[in-house]
């Protein structure tokens, strides 16, 4: 019998671990219930982990086999499927997945546990973490054998340990370093988390302001599209190409005007110059948190347009509730912005997947500035009804 511990009032109950691990548990639960999916991605995995068995865990020998620059940025996943297909042959897809679920018990976990640290009002905070039983991805892919979940954790876990730094010790330098490089041998999309944590650890004292970063953001933002445009232009006008299979069909997409891989309802008609390149860049980077596809049924665009909800408004209530927020709240909403636009300005170079799937570690964090925001909103409002009275 589940035994659920007593508390005085209600903000200690929204307060408690009850409401991320009721949060997880019916994600889990929906995810078993639909059982364990594979994906051309989950084949490719498999086969290498296969390798590595092979080679009885003899990486040198595995990477002498197997594309070094393909293998490593995954050796971590990689590695437990192989460890796990050891030990239980003939049942080690649900101990995957339960991994998994084990990795979203603990980002939601993490996620509450930053709330909690921000002082966040605590019907704010619940209703915002409830709002992950609406997103499809946490909806999808826990019960996939693929990396999304663990890659979602490990980022988010990083994340959390890089903003929240204070002070650094040995310690906090080792945790954050052991996530650090989990977080390298997950997944190659992980570069621009990688990147801008690797930063904000190395600049943890110095204070980010707000009007200077918006700043910062839209000279980054244009610099990468016109670079973007720029590497396309001189790539394509090369007549023989020396690069990998994968560089010269990110070359294609751009020239054929993909916007979402696999979608051609999404694909856009360019001219072949620097502005076309730009215009194509740009709309991929408002792709990237569109919630809608013509392919979607109703219910999954109201469930990702909740999500993109709560983001639009956590972006635009600082506009009127910047002065309500504490300065370790801008600190975070700052930082936040810059991972998730840094995930969107990378993807937008290089490919947003046909499920969006590259969007999955990006969702937490909406979610979280979303929280800030709101809040701020709420006590704005309460100051302005004593003010009233």
């Amino acid at each position: 019998m589940l035994l659920i511990p007593k508390y005085k009032n209600i903000n200690q109950y929204l307060q408690s671990p009850l409401i991320p691990f009721f949060v997880a548990l019916i994600i889990a639960l929906y995810n078993i219930r639909i059982g364990i999916s594979l994906s051309p991605d989950s084949h490719r995995y498999i086969a290498a982990a296969n390798g590595l068995i092979n080679a009885d865990f003899n990486y040198l020998l595995f990477f002498d086999n197997y594309h070094l620059e393909r293998f490593l940025p995954v050796i971590f996943p990689i590695s437990l499927i192989a460890i796990l297909k050891t030990i239980f042959p003939l049942a080690w897809m649900p101990f995957f997945v339960t991994i998994n679920i084990l990795f979203l018990f603990i980002t939601i976990f993490f996620l509450q546990k930053a709330m909690l640290f921000l002082k966040i009002n605590s019907i704010v905070a619940t209703i915002c973490i409830s709002t992950l039983l609406l997103s499809v991805d946490y909806l999808t892919w826990p019960r996939y054998i693929l990396t999304d979940t663990i890659y979602t954790s490990l980022s988010f876990l990083l994340i959390y340990l890089t903003i929240g730094i204070r002070d650094v010790n040995f310690r906090k330098i080792l945790i954050w370093l052991l996530c650090f490089i989990l977080l390298a041998l997950t997944r190659q999309v992980c570069i621009p988390i990688l990147a801008v944590s690797l930063i904000l650890m190395l600049t943890h004292k110095i204070t980010l302001n707000g009007r200077a970063m918006l700043i910062l953001f839209l000279a980054v933002f244009l610099t990468s599209a016109f670079l973007f445009s720029i590497t396309i232009l001189t790539l394509s006008n090369k007549t023989i190409l020396p690069y990998s299979a994968q560089v010269i069909d990110y070359i294609n997409f751009a020239k054929s005007g993909v916007i979402i891989h696999h979608r051609p309802e999404t694909y856009m008609t360019i001219s072949y110059d620097i502005l076309g390149f730009m215009k194509l860049f740009c709309t991929r980077f408002i792709h990237f948190f569109n919630p809608y596809a013509i392919s979607f049924s109703g219910i999954h665009i109201l469930f990702n347009s909740f999500i993109s909800v709560i983001y639009f408004l956590g972006l635009t209530a600082p506009i009127w509730t910047w002065i309500h927020m504490t300065n370790i709240q801008k600190q975070y909403f700052i930082k936040l912005n810059i991972f998730i636009c840094t995930i969107a300005i990378f993807h937008s170079a290089t490919l947003i997947d046909f499920d969006w799937r590259y969007r999955f570690p990006a969702i937490t964090l909406m979610i979280l500035v979303g929280a800030i925001s709101l809040h701020s909103m709420v006590k704005k409002s309460t100051i302005f009804k004593l003010n009233q009275n």
